[in-house]
C-alpha cells in the first residue's frame, strides 16, 4: 500500500510541477511525508511502526497476530516502537529539510548526482541503528514474553 502510495504521489509529483528542484524532491517529499505520518501516530494508542512490523512479521496469522498485539501490554515493547517511530519519522523529515536546502542552492548537475547519496546517507545509519537496537533487546524482550505467558 505504501509503494503503491508513493508511485502515485510520484506520478502526480511529475505532472503538477515543472520545475527540476520540485522534480528533484519528489522521492524526499514522499519520504518526508510518511515522517510525518509517523510523528503524528505518535499522538495515537499505537504508533504506524507497530502495524507496519506487525504485518511484515505475522503474515497475516491470527495467532501470530493475537501474539504480537498482545506484546503491546509490555511497557519495554511499547517503548521500543514509540522509539522507532520517532526516530524514523525525525530521520526522513531531516532528510527533506537538507535535500530541500540543498536543492535550491545547489546546481542541479551537482544534486542529480548527490540526491541518491544523501538518501543512503540518511537510511542506512538508521538502519544500522534500528537494528542494532532490536539485537540488543531481543533477549530482553523473549524474557517478557515469556514472564506475560507465565502470567496469564
Amino acid at each position: 500500500l505504501i509503494v503503491v502510495a508513493s508511485l502515485l504521489l510520484s506520478a502526480a509529483f511529475a505532472l503538477v510541477f515543472k520545475s527540476p528542484q520540485l522534480l528533484l524532491l519528489q522521492g524526499s517529499a514522499i519520504s518526508g511525508l510518511f515522517g510525518v505520518v509517523m510523528l503524528i501516530s505518535l499522538l495515537f494508542s499505537r504508533p504506524v511502526i507497530f502495524y507496519i512490523a506487525r504485518s511484515i512479521m505475522t503474515q497475516h496469522d491470527p495467532v501470530r497476530v493475537a501474539s504480537f498485539n498482545a506484546d503491546w501490554s509490555i511497557p519495554q515493547i511499547r517503548s521500543f516502537y514509540r522509539l522507532m517511530t520517532l526516530v524514523w519519522g525525525s530521520v526522513t523529515i531531516a532528510e527533506l529539510v537538507l535535500h530541500t536546502v540543498l536543492v535550491f542552492h545547489l546546481p542541479i548537475s551537482t544534486m542529480l548526482m548527490l540526491s541518491p547519496i544523501l538518501s543512503i546517507a540518511f537510511i542506512m545509519p538508521a538502519a544500522h541503528w534500528s537494528m542494532y537496537i532490536l539485537r540488543k533487546n531481543r533477549t530482553v524482550f523473549a524474557q517478557l514474553r515469556k514472564e506475560r505467558g507465565a502470567a496469564m
